[in-house]
This record gives C-alpha cells, sequence and structure tokens, in this order.
C-alpha cells in the first residue's frame, strides 16, 4: 500500500522513531496533523466551510492567509517564541526553517544540540510546538491574548518538568 505524498517525507524508521516516543497526548498530536497537513488553520476552515469562516485571514495577526505553517511559525508572535527557544534552548545557527523541516519530515539529526542537559533537542521542538498550538487554541477560543514571553515561560516550565521527570524516572 502506498502511502499519501505528503507521508512520504518520513522515512519508516522515523515513524517508528516518533511511535516509541513518550509524548503528551497533545504533543503527539499536534506534529502528527502537521505532518499530515491536518491543522485546522483559518484558512483551512474557510476552504472547508466558508459560511462558518468567513475569512481566511490569521486572528492574531490579520496576515491575508493563515496556513498551517503560518499558524505554528510564522506568524509573527510565534516567530517570537521560535526565536526565543533557539537562541535559550538550541544552538544559535539553527534556523525556524530547520525546524519546521526536521519536524515534518521527524529527521532531528541536524538539530542535535541542546544548551539544556538531560534533553534531547527533538522534545524541547514538541514541546514548543504543543505550547504554541495552546495558545493559539486559547487566543481562539478563550479570547485569551497571545503573548511570546508567556508562551517561552510555558516552554521553560514544561522542560524543566521533562527533564524532573525523565531523573526520577532514571533512578528507579
Amino acid at each position: 500500500m502506498e502511502q499519501p505524498l505528503v507521508l512520504q517525507n518520513v522515512s519508516e524508521v522515523h515513524w517508528k522513531f516518533f511511535w516509541s516516543l513518550s509524548l503528551t497526548y497533545i504533543q503527539r498530536n499536534v506534529i502528527y496533523r502537521f505532518i499530515t497537513g491536518c491543522i485546522p488553520s483559518r484558512g483551512r476552515l474557510h476552504y472547508m466551510m466558508p459560511t462558518v469562516f468567513d475569512s481566511h485571514n490569521c486572528p492574531v495577526c490579520l496576515s491575508p492567509h493563515e496556513s498551517a505553517s503560518h499558524l505554528l511559525f510564522d506568524c509573527p508572535s510565534k516567530e517570537k517564541v521560535w526565536q526565543g527557544v533557539i537562541f535559550e534552548f538550541l544552538w544559535p545557527t539553527t534556523t525556524i526553517i530547520d525546524i519546521k523541516e526536521a519536524l515534518l519530515s521527524l529527521d532531528f539529526s541536524d538539530i542535535w544540540y541542546s544548551q539544556v542537559k538531560g534533553i534531547r533537542p527533538y522534545r524541547i521542538l514538541l514541546i514548543t510546538l504543543s505550547q504554541i498550538w495552546l495558545a493559539h487554541m486559547r487566543f481562539v477560543f478563550d479570547n485569551t491574548p497571545l503573548v511570546p514571553e508567556a508562551i517561552l515561560v510555558s516552554v521553560r516550565s514544561t522542560v524543566r518538568q521533562t527533564v524532573d521527570e525523565d531523573n526520577i524516572h532514571s533512578l528507579l
């Protein structure tokens, strides 16, 4: 059976790696939806249900077309989050394009350095992606302002918690 085109970017080895990871439901769901092209961006929702979603503009920055990439990476507020994560957690020459490519292929071999001991860079990326998703959903459904600094605080907290949990598991 042949894979859909969107899934052909992910090798069997990388899928096995992905399914072996201990991720939260949100972390797994968001990356899977991103890879398979099923992120409910405003552009996608407007295309599917134009009477319900009367605009394809980004609800955060009002950019003329909100795609999955815009929702998760390219919207200026989300871009600030990724830049902050790169500066604080990853190798400084890492780019947002590198991150997108790694996430879409589940191949994290080019993003190998973490400034935080006890956590692999791919976990930081998945944590960040899920925190951006949560913040975006809170903005859309609860009218909670989308503040990059607040998302970074949440990323830091979740990274610390993940490191602590992994340390506890290693002691058992």
